[in-house]
């Protein structure tokens, strides 16, 4: 017998065979913190492949993952600009070559008309985007049927 609790807790009537069918329901994706948190910075979960081919190149996977940020295609669309527009100020932020981004600073500001606040506004992009990939564990389930089965490059 189960009891509603916004019915004052009174006892009523449930199709056993109704709670069972529900028991065994699993979920999809069972995630650990780690792998949450992995999921909640990149927008989506990740296929080991993927991330095996992401930790390769780190510049590279930031990049990549800061063509797909929301908030990125907001300001770019803002200032009427394209990725390959800021390419090189991206590349040259996430490599640390400070003399590079600031040429490219320059460039988008007398070219582009970024105002200063725009090019801040990239820059706290690109660190958060950098820090998320530095910071990144490789997670996944791990399940060695995925790897022979080939689920494990969705």
């Amino acid at each position: 017998m189960l009891s509603a609790a916004g019915d004052g807790g009174k006892p009523f009537q449930v199709d056993h065979s109704l709670v069972s069918e529900i028991r065994d329901y699993l979920p999809c994706h069972r995630l650990d913190k780690d792998k949450f948190v992995s999921a909640m910075n990149h927008g989506y979960l990740l296929s080991k492949v993927y991330q095996e081919e992401l930790g390769k190149n780190p510049v590279s996977a930031a990049s990549k993952q800061l063509q797909g940020h929301q908030m990125f295609h907001k300001l770019l669309s803002r200032c009427k600009l394209a990725f390959p527009d800021v390419r090189a100020f991206v590349h040259a932020r996430l490599e640390e070559d400070f003399a590079a981004a600031k040429v490219e600073e320059n460039r988008l500001i007398s070219r582009f008309g970024l105002s200063k606040g725009d090019i801040i506004h990239l820059e706290d992009m690109i660190r958060h985007v950098k820090k998320t990939t530095e910071s990144h564990k490789f997670s996944g389930i791990g399940y060695a049927v995925d790897h022979e089965v080939g689920t494990d490059s969705h």
